[in-house]
């Protein structure tokens, strides 16, 4: 009797440690299963080298967030410290998510705070894009204070991408694109830069975009900025008066509010012109550098007031071709506009 007792009682007990390592190997498997890769890079055809430029001074900042029918799950933010940025995390549900990814410059050696919502992660402080309110990366907003015109370091990618979560792991690898398209206002006559004490300017500018959807807002920024250096043209840009970095949608043209540039001159003897450009005539694309070029700037040996240049273009307009500025009454049109259909790197 007591070894059937016995027996009895050891078969119950291998039952039940058996039991316990098929729970502890499937908790472990559904750990590993639940498991997230994402693989971010900056598209490589917009520069001439494999990763965006390095700027002193500043460091790229990743953000990383993933949504679900509206609602955020995950967001995770890295600095970057070498060419590939890779996110790790789990995902315990299958089903589909919408991961977006934003990049963008910020000051070295960034203030940071631990935030808890929807998860912990380190935040590190914004710049020239606000990208930690409510609505996360569906709302970046330009930081009005801090913005700043003739400057590689407002340069920044991002991407949205619906993934598939199974009851596998998931890897992918993400291509990051810029959120705007570059303005570059370009004068013909270089002799007439050297003329130039300082330069006052004023437009608008979409102040949101929405990652998800590749969209704009519905509210504009205005622009009033002063430089006293003029940019010249380089690998990050081709203007030598004004270059900017303005949010576009993806598809469509987003054409721009008038611009209006006022020049100071360094030479007493001489006034230089007030420039206008009409509403509606230099179009935006995502990731495509906007060109015009022409005779800017006027110096004339008496104040004679604005200058106001209206530009006409045609829609058989072609590249790179260049018409004789004719002023009448004090007005002339741009003698070369030109929408690149290239990248930022041509």
């Amino acid at each position: 009797m007591k070894k059937k007792f016995f027996y009895i009682w050891m078969m119950t007990f291998i039952c039940v440690v058996t039991a316990c390592n098929n729970d502890e190997y499937n908790t472990n498997d559904l750990k590993e299963n639940s498991r997230v890769t994402i693989g971010t890079n900056i598209n490589h055809d917009l520069y001439t080298r494999a990763t965006p430029p390095t700027l002193p001074g500043y460091i790229m900042r990743f953000a990383l967030e993933v949504w679900q029918q509206d609602q955020i799950i995950y967001r995770e933010e890295k600095l970057q410290e070498s060419q590939d940025m890779v996110f790790s995390f789990n995902l315990e549900n299958p089903g589909e998510y919408n991961v977006l990814v934003w990049a963008d410059y910020i000051k070295e050696s960034p203030e940071t705070t631990e935030e808890t919502e929807p998860n912990t992660y380190t935040h590190y402080t914004d710049l020239y894009y606000q990208t930690n309110t409510s609505n996360g990366l569906k709302e970046i907003t330009i930081t009005r204070e801090n913005y700043i015109i003739n400057d590689a370091s407002r340069d920044a990618f991002c991407v949205c991408q619906t993934i598939t979560k199974s009851a596998l792991e998931c890897k992918q690898t993400l291509t990051l694109n810029r959120p705007f398209g570059q303005l570059n206002l370009i004068e013909k006559d270089n002799a007439l830069l050297e003329k130039v004490k300082k330069m006052n300017c004023s437009y608008k500018v979409p102040e949101t975009f929405n990652v998800e959807t590749s969209t704009l807002g519905h509210t504009t920024l205005d622009i009033q900025a002063s430089v006293e250096t003029l940019p010249t043209s380089g690998d990050n840009h081709k203007a030598n008066i004004l270059y900017d970095y303005i949010f576009a949608p993806t598809g469509n043209s987003n054409y721009l509010s008038p611009i209006t540039l006022e020049f100071e001159s360094n030479d007493p003897l001489f006034y230089l012109n007030t420039f206008t450009l009409p509403e509606n005539t230099i179009p935006m694309l995502r990731n495509k550098r906007t060109n015009a070029k022409g005779s800017i700037i006027k110096q004339t040996s008496a104040a004679s007031g604005k200058t106001d240049i209206t530009i006409t273009i045609d829609s058989e307009w072609q590249p790179d071709q260049e018409y004789p500025l004719t002023p009448s009454n004090n007005k002339g049109s741009l003698s070369d506009f030109n929408n690149q259909n290239n990248p930022f790197s041509k």
